[in-house]
């Protein structure tokens, strides 16, 4: 199928559910990459097999875990497609997602990212996320209430992260500097500066989710191929929340003290307290202020979930 698509399919240890991932996407795609971060079960033989069987499957192994974001930005260095998707290696597409979304982002120059509607597989339950197929501001032309409402939205717009880009796009955003924890929000925070956030409904991605959701250690382990103790993962969790404030900084590049102190508070009530590299008398003013707002109070939104300065 010659659509111009790369599906990429990062991987570790995923032998139950690896195989109906690339026999979804195998016909739906230009080129499927799977590339395996050093699995230790049965992965890389079902991978091994497939491939006999799907001319457009290119199977990639790793010498060594190499953590999550590692395995994503090496699938980008053989990725020779104009566009490309990643997927969960235990997540599904609908058979017709790729030719409903696909058209959306090669037709129109000022979508950045397309996707289809989410849903969430629980092991016992499937739940169709109508917050994520019902946002529409990710259509705005100003790319700053596109990324403000993205950013203060409490849809889980982070799943965007798994639809349809420009490769070049994803080549300018998804950078080394990003944040460990977060990645995927700055990430597409960057893309919303780009262009416009297209869902297309009548299909679904459908999003694995355990009952008993794994503890935010074992992401930050997953995705870095490393442990890390409480102390480093709540600096982590830290250097995500200065960066989301840092993005909403940058959107009002002449902002005076006043609006400062306004941004930091919405980004603190909105995402939790939070230090900045340096001196940060700011975190001081606002902590307590901030440490009441959260307890007694939710965030009033306007405009649709965008928050104005």
């Amino acid at each position: 199928m010659n659509n111009g698509l790369t599906i990429a399919i990062p991987v570790y240890n995923e032998e139950r559910f690896i195989e109906r991932a690339i026999r979804r996407t195998a016909p739906q795609c230009e080129q499927l990459i799977v590339s395996d971060n050093a699995s230790t079960d049965g992965t890389s033989v079902i991978c091994q097999r497939l491939q006999q069987e799907f001319p457009n499957l290119c199977y990639v192994r790793q010498q060594e875990n190499i953590g999550s974001i590692g395995n994503c930005a090496s699938i980008l260095d053989i990725t020779e497609t104009p566009f490309i998707m990643y997927m969960g290696s235990h997540d599904l597409i609908d058979e017709n997602y790729v030719s409903t979304v696909l058209p959306a982002i090669v037709n129109d120059s000022t979508i950045a990212v397309a996707t289809g509607e989410l849903c969430l597989d629980y092991e016992t339950r499937i739940e169709r996320v109508d917050s994520y197929k019902n946002w529409t501001v990710g259509l705005d032309p100003d790319p700053k209430t596109r990324i403000l409402s993205f950013l203060f939205s409490r849809a889980p717009l982070e799943w965007a992260s798994y639809g349809i880009f420009r490769t070049t796009t994803v080549r300018t955003h998804f950078t080394c500097d990003l944040p460990v924890y977060g990645v995927d929000i700055i990430f597409l925070a960057g893309v919303l500066g780009e262009g416009r956030f297209m869902i297309r409904k009548g299909t679904c991605y459908h999003a694995r989710v355990r009952e008993d959701s794994a503890p935010k250690s074992d992401y930050l382990e997953r995705v870095t191929a490393r442990g890390h103790t409480k102390k480093a993962g709540r600096k982590l969790k830290n250097d995500f929340r200065a960066a989301q404030y840092k993005v909403m900084l940058g959107l009002y590049p002449g902002a005076g003290s006043w609006n400062k102190l306004v941004l930091r508070y919405r980004a603190m009530v909105r995402f939790g307290t939070f230090r900045v590299p340096g001196v940060d008398p700011l975190f001081h003013i606002l902590y307590i202020p901030v440490k009441l707002a959260r307890k007694f109070y939710r965030l009033k939104f306007t405009h649709n979930n965008t928050v104005v300065v």
